[in-house]
């Protein structure tokens, strides 16, 4: 079969002007449209106004010297057609702020287009210079948005606050931390042997993720009923106020001795307090009074064949045993309240107790224990929220009197115990585990002569369970 060509036509030379045509054609038609599309989307009518998600941004108090994360600020274009924006700037030359607008950081930007019905994301984000006082400052500035003749702000505000810096040091002996400023702590501490570290009323210390706060030597804190010691997280934006295992917590290493801790709060750690004093002797390693200890990622307080008093303590919300004295030990609690109520999901008992422990390698720990637990409440959503358990390696003994606890052992009652009666807090969901007005804790108690409760107000005998005594 014959193909026919026409007569005198190459048939490449007559596809190849084809392609060409065709594409001529196409970035003919494709510049026609982009114009008119560039006419319909961006306009200078100056009744154009942008929008915000909000009117200011607000940061939480910052450290000096030390960047921010970094808040959101959206801008809506309503209108049908497209806006340049002329220019978006911060009003200060010096400003501690800092924007981010598509990828790129900076002060000032220039001619940003926005188009119709669409919206645009800026990153802000502060550094505050250090300005060498002890109280807290307020930085501020706007950020200025220039549009077909319009002007707009947004505002910015922070406080800012000086701090003492202490990253991954150990202090010199005798050193005493004042409420002046706080300390942020970065990568650590250790307090050394045979150096104390005394923390007067009222100090604030902040540490950052992963830090822990090591005592080789002497911790001294001394805090009192108007002044509490806070030992807390250095985020300070809503979503981390109460937001478990952001810091490692206070670490009591081997030798630490004669260590006291009096109205404070330590809150939001992995391990509230570590105690790992190991001795020949039952005298306390650390006396723990008037003090919170809150929102533990792993234990509020966890130790190890270690001597622990704590009395008037409320210790609350873990992820594992609110209280525990592992492989043997001594342990005092008096007019405690330990309670797990939080959304942590706890595969433990709220307080437990064993003279004998497993390390991973195969190998056991262990010592005699005993366990002495008066005028306290012990409370959580399982069945048994106290658990003493005896390997017969060991001597074991306990002195459970006037208690409030959860607890199937029916025993416990001979000693004056109540169990499983609700203790009636005034409000576990929001972690206040004062009294309310009906609880069977109210005058249950017996007369310790510990006369003064948490919050330091006086004890009327008989006492109330737990470290609130109720207001009558």
């Amino acid at each position: 079969m014959n193909n026919f060509i026409p007569l005198g036509r190459n048939p490449l030379s007559f596809l190849a002007s084809f392609l060409v045509s065709c594409l001529v054609l196409s970035l003919l038609l494709s510049l026609l449209v982009t114009c008119q599309l560039q006419k319909e989307r961006f306009s200078s009518d100056t009744s154009i106004q942008l929008r915000f998600s909000a009117d200011s941004l607000v940061f939480d108090t910052l450290f000096t010297d030390n960047i921010s994360i970094s808040k959101r600020l959206k801008i809506y274009n309503d209108d049908k057609n497209g806006v340049v924006i002329k220019k978006i700037e911060l009003s200060q030359p010096d400003s501690p702020f800092r924007l981010t607008i598509n990828g790129k950081e900076g002060t000032s930007f220039n001619d940003v287009q926005l188009l119709g019905k669409d919206s645009s994301l800026i990153l802000v984000k502060a550094f505050i210079n250090s300005r060498d006082q002890d109280l807290p400052f307020i930085v501020e500035d706007k950020i200025h948005f220039l549009t077909n003749g319009n002007k707009q702000d947004v505002f910015l505000f922070s406080w800012g606050q000086d701090a003492n810096y202490v990253s991954d040091s150990i202090l010199s002996c005798s050193t005493t931390w004042t409420a002046a400023r706080p300390y942020v702590i970065f990568n650590s501490m250790l307090v050394d042997s045979l150096c104390t570290l005394k923390i007067e009323p009222g100090t604030r210390i902040f540490s950052h993720h992963g830090s822990t706060i090591y005592i080789k030597g002497r911790l001294q804190v001394n805090g009192t009923a108007s002044e509490r010691v806070v030992f807390t997280n250095d985020r300070f934006d809503p979503a981390f106020v109460n937001t478990p295992g952001q810091w490692e917590g206070v670490n009591f290493l081997p030798g630490s001795k004669g260590n006291s801790i009096s109205f404070a709060t330590i809150k939001n750690a992995t391990y509230g307090i570590w105690l790992g004093t190991p001795d020949e002797d039952s005298l306390a390693d650390l006396t723990v009074s008037q003090t919170v200890i809150e929102n533990s990622a792993s234990s509020g307080v966890i130790a190890f064949s270690s001597d622990l008093t704590m009395v008037n303590c409320l210790i609350a919300n873990a992820g594992d045993f609110v209280v525990a004295g592992l492989a043997g030990g001594n342990y005092q609690l008096l007019h405690c309240t330990l309670v797990n109520a939080g959304t942590l999901i706890s595969q433990q008992p709220t307080a437990g107790f064993n003279d004998q422990l497993q390390l991973s390698d195969g190998t056991f720990i262990g010592e005699d224990l005993l366990v002495r637990i008066k005028n306290s409440i012990i409370w959580g959503p399982s069945s048994d929220e106290l658990l003493i358990s005896s390997s017969s390696q060991y001597v074991v003994g306990t002195d459970l009197f006037y208690n409030l606890i959860k607890s199937s052992v029916d025993s416990l009652t001979a000693n004056m115990n109540i169990l499983n009666e609700d203790p009636l807090f005034i409000s576990a969901d929001s972690s206040q585990f004062s009294l309310d007005v009906l609880s069977p804790a109210i005058d249950a108690g017996i007369d310790l002569g510990v006369k003064r409760d948490l919050l330091d107000s006086l004890r009327i005998p008989p006492p109330d369970l737990g470290a609130y005594e109720f207001k009558k």
